[in-house]
């Protein structure tokens, strides 16, 4: 986003708003903000891909807060690649969870290994929609050791250490 303000009296302060849809609920944006020359540009650095959001500059100037301007949609591209993105926490007391990301619709397997190879637990499997999802086992807590996050997509598989410690 970048926005231009003439002549900000003192203690003029802006900030960008985002919501889902038009009307709202806004929230916040917790961002990056650079300037570019007289221009103020703020990065948003946390939407999620293959996302349509909507975006406001709010401001306060000598009390009064108000809206400048129309809410702007953007949309955010779809993932490029199949990837396990993490998994954790790691070393893990028990509890797994895997976050992966699909470019497109496809089937999917996410597994847990332990050191011999012997599948533990799926995570998820199935077709899946594009984007960023998470997995989390809600099996029995394997022992301690080390463990192997699986996760097969078209094209290939990504693989994951994991240790649990109790």
């Amino acid at each position: 986003m970048r926005w231009q303000v003439a002549d900000a009296a003192p203690g003029f302060v802006t900030w960008l708003e985002r919501a889902e849809a038009a009307d709202g609920p806004w929230a916040r944006v917790v961002s990056e903000r650079a300037n570019d020359g007289d221009v103020t540009v703020e990065y948003d650095r946390t939407p999620a891909p293959a996302r349509s959001y909507w975006y406001r500059l709010v401001a306060t100037d000598r009390g009064l807060t108000r809206v400048l301007g129309e809410p702007i949609r953007v949309e955010t591209p779809p993932p490029t690649r199949f990837a396990l993105l993490g998994t954790g926490p790691n070393p893990s007391p028990g509890a797994v969870e895997a976050t992966f990301q699909l470019a497109h619709a496809a089937e999917i397997t996410l597994e847990l290994f332990d050191a011999q190879g012997r599948r533990v637990a799926t995570l998820a499997s199935g077709s899946w929609p594009a984007g960023i999802h998470r997995a989390n086992w809600a099996g029995a807590r394997p022992a301690s050791g080390i463990y192997v996050v699986r996760y097969r997509h078209p094209g290939g598989e990504d693989l994951r250490r994991l240790a649990i410690v109790r």
